[in-house]
């Protein structure tokens, strides 16, 4: 060996003793891919600056479970609503230019994914896929049979459309696992649309009574409104869907909240954060209660609390509740 060789030696163990040390992990990032702009979020503790949902990791594999208790001898049926909110119910940053981020903590998002392994379907509305580009798959170590069916409620095919007239390219649409769309436009001509095999177009007419129309949200006008009501049941008759998780976002919340009180039990995790300019959910308190829910418990969640909501003589899936998911 020369003395070139030597010295090179040592220097290069220097540097993996020197960044191996528990002090120099604490400055730097393991996943840089993670690391968004402050600027905004400076009021974030820092543990809880992550890129939303699918900052962990991506594969779409089902791997085994990490951890000890044995899930399968639970079993949950009907329709579970999980939401995050900050400590002012807001869910995001209201500004156009407002990275999607999640701001929950690692511990609350296991268990999300353990949820998601406990469902038959997944659902969101057409908004969340739009802000986060979220693959709604089951991972982090989570065991599950197989990957939950994704449901998308989009009733004027806007992700569908975007993707055939600008080009976008979102997990749901393109990752090739089961997903299911229902929308509200008569006239679509399935051939022209280029879709995956794994993407099954599902046609609904509202059936809300006349009556109920003036007081859906903005942007839902009669004929461009699938009722909530009618995708659980056809899920159940045509999919075998048996447990529906509700992710979000806030107004599909409210939508399987009210009218129709199709919600059997609340996840809600509530983050000790505060949005600087917070895009409001409109829900509260008083929202699950007038949907005919009770607050069952509470627990920590890392750094977050979650609150268990559920239909007052309805028993939760274990006891003690904060067993499942």
């Amino acid at each position: 060996m020369t003395r070139r060789e030597g010295i090179l030696g040592l220097a290069l163990s220097v540097v993996f003793i020197v960044f191996s040390s528990p002090l120099c992990r604490g400055f730097i990032p393991r996943d840089l891919s993670a690391i968004v702009s402050t600027k905004r979020y400076r009021h974030l503790p820092a543990p809880l600056l992550a890129t939303l949902d699918d900052h962990d990791d991506a594969s779409n594999t089902v791997t085994t479970s990490s951890t000890s208790k044995d899930r399968n001898d639970v079993v949950v049926t009907g329709v579970t609503l999980k939401v995050a909110f900050d400590s002012n119910w807001g869910v995001a940053e209201m500004a156009d230019d407002a990275p999607s981020v999640r701001f929950t903590c690692d511990q609350s998002l296991d268990m999300v994914h353990r949820l998601r392994g406990d469902s038959d379907a997944v659902l969101v509305g057409r908004g969340t896929v739009e802000r986060d580009d979220c693959s709604l798959t089951v991972r982090r170590g989570v065991t599950a049979d197989k990957q939950p069916l994704r449901v998308i409620l989009d009733p004027r095919l806007t992700l569908i459309l975007a993707e055939v007239h600008e080009g976008a390219q979102y997990k749901v649409l393109t990752d090739g696992l089961p997903t299911v769309i229902y929308h509200c436009v008569s006239d679509v001509r399935l051939e022209s649309l280029n879709l995956l095999d794994s993407v099954t177009l599902v046609y609904m007419e509202s059936n809300l009574p006349n009556d109920t129309q003036e007081d859906l949200p903005e942007g839902n006008r009669p004929g461009r409104y699938a009722s909530p009501g009618a995708v659980v049941e056809h899920l159940r008759d045509n999919f075998g869907v048996h447990h529906l998780m509700v992710e979000g976002g806030p107004q599909t919340a409210i939508n399987f909240l009210q009218p129709e009180n199709l919600i059997d039990r609340a996840i809600l995790v509530r983050a000790p954060i505060s949005f600087q300019e917070p895009f409001p959910s409109g829900m509260s308190t008083e929202t699950l209660q007038d949907a005919g829910l009770e607050l069952v418990c509470s627990k920590e969640s890392g750094v977050d609390t979650i609150d268990y909501w559920a239909r007052p003589g309805e028993s939760w899936p274990t006891d003690p509740p904060e067993d499942w998911p």
